[in-house]
């Protein structure tokens, strides 16, 4: 990729990114100064589970723009993967001022109640995801509604929502690029199916 356009690289690198192509994404945005480029590679690194070099690109972000939205935001996500119950509350809290400071939206409340659901508040979280649905923004559908199913059994929610719920994400699933929680959860069904009928008595 050529370095003239920041915004051909951070591009090229979410479309990398999308595609799990993690070394050519990174690739992409290595040189890139832009802010957005270093968000992006805060994600990717923690998509790849190097939360080590999450934090170090973060350490550099936060010495450039220490105030900007995207570096509160990257920090939460960082927080969020990191796990525990400061890092978890310290999410919790940028969520809430950038809610605060922007008015909520379909993403900033998934993101709250994915906290709260970290935090075992299944209650509080369900009520954001249910909040997220009704604005809208079907680009965070999918998720909401995985994070709605978790949480319906975490509550001992009846049957049928759970279903009710997979049959939403299974026609989400089918239109949607970012489908492979779905793919993932059909391949572990039937593999527990096949390993299951083994132990028929």
């Amino acid at each position: 990729v050529s370095t003239q356009s920041t915004g051909v690289q951070i591009i090229a690198g979410i479309i990398f990114g999308n595609d799990n192509n993690f070394e050519e994404a990174l690739r992409c945005v290595h040189s890139c100064p832009a802010l957005e480029a270093q968000a992006l590679t805060i994600q990717l690194y923690l998509k790849m589970d190097r939360v080590d070099l999450a934090k170090k690109e973060f350490k550099t972000m936060k010495e450039t723009e220490d105030d900007a939205t995207l570096t509160q935001l990257c920090g939460a996500w960082i927080h969020l993967v990191e796990g525990g119950e400061h890092s978890f509350q310290d999410a919790s809290y940028t969520f809430q001022e950038l809610i605060d400071k922007y008015g909520s939206n379909p993403y900033l409340l998934n993101s709250l109640s994915v906290c709260n659901l970290s935090q075992l508040k299944f209650e509080e979280g369900e009520r954001g995801l249910l909040e997220c649905l009704e604005k809208g923004g079907s680009r965070g559908d999918l998720s909401v509604l995985v994070n709605l199913l978790v949480t319906a059994q975490h509550l001992g929610k009846p049957q049928e929502v759970i279903n009710r719920y997979l049959s939403q994400i299974k026609s989400l699933s089918g239109t949607s690029s970012n489908n492979s929680w779905y793919a993932d959860y059909q391949r572990m069904e039937e593999s527990f199916t096949r390993n299951a009928a083994h132990f028929k008595i």
